[in-house]
């Protein structure tokens, strides 16, 4: 059987506007919009982000790819070993994590509450999460592969209590979004340019780029800045638009049969050599 592990465009959403709700500050709104404007002339601030999907995902897996033969989960263990305030216990499952900053009161039941909360919260994952003892967390991939990748930080183990052989192809994802930025800004130090700096200048820092790996997002590529301000019902409306295309990680698993046993024979020869030669 084959399962395409699902893209998950939620992240990719939520991504996005956590770096620019960041980057924009109070005095701007972000959103998204499928095909349209989200807002039009009511802006709810002075100024507004509208992201909407421009194209994708694109295909990952070309003809003739070739994928590695591998035993992914069909059960996963992770237990928290112990508790030491100020760690950040963090689990990893198919490049998205899930963390914890330890407090000085928390326990070892504490600290695994928190993550099984976080896990059982993402409810579009492919797997689901269950408390196993005082201490531990059992993972289930909803459907076979779904699991494919995992990683733990310090004071966290992991174990494989099943496993099954598979076939994973793996590729990239692109997908084409357009930054609309808008305002009621005359001037360049306050328009739509201002708005859009700052927004180009977010996929720039490390640290935002660090917060989009958490989420299995990257930045693939950006376009060039193009003004389209008008005047709108009577009002100048200053906008400038962008597109930036990103790229996530996509998986394709088809389970296959493992050879068991294998009987074979060898025979050696002994090869006859004849040398020949002359005297000096």
């Amino acid at each position: 059987m084959s399962m395409p592990v699902t893209l998950r465009l939620d992240r990719l959403q939520e991504a996005l506007v956590g770096v620019l709700d960041a980057a924009v500050g109070a005095d701007a709104e972000v959103g998204w919009a499928y095909g349209e404007a989200l807002w039009g002339s009511n802006f709810p601030s002075a100024q507004c982000v509208n992201l909407t999907m421009l194209g994708g995902p694109t295909q990952f897996i070309r003809n003739h790819a070739r994928g590695s033969a591998v035993r992914l989960p069909t059960s996963l263990l992770l237990t928290v070993d112990s508790a030491s305030a100020g760690v950040r216990y963090r689990i990893q499952i198919n490049d998205f994590t899930y963390f914890h900053d330890a407090l000085l009161a928390d326990s070892v039941t504490d600290i695994r509450d928190a993550l099984l909360g976080w896990i059982q919260g993402d409810t579009e994952s492919p797997y689901t999460a269950a408390a196993s003892g005082a201490d531990g967390i059992t993972v289930t991939p909803a459907y076979a592969g779904a699991v494919w990748q995992t990683a733990v930080s310090q004071l966290i183990s992991a174990d494989v209590t099943g496993d099954d052989a598979y076939l994973v192809t793996r590729g990239t994802r692109t997908m084409a979004v357009s930054m609309g930025c808008f305002s009621r800004g005359r001037s360049p130090r306050d328009g739509a340019w201002a708005l859009a700096s700052r927004v180009e200048s977010a996929f720039e820092r490390q640290t935002h780029a660090d917060f989009l790996a958490a989420y299995g997002v990257g930045v693939w590529g950006k376009g060039p800045a193009v003004d389209l301000s008008t005047v709108d019902n009577g009002h100048w409306l200053s906008r400038v638009q962008f597109d930036v295309t990103f790229a996530m990680q996509s998986v394709f698993t088809t389970a296959i049969d493992t050879i068991e046993s294998l009987d074979y024979s060898v025979s050696l020869l002994q090869p006859s050599v004849t040398v020949a030669g002359t005297a000096p």
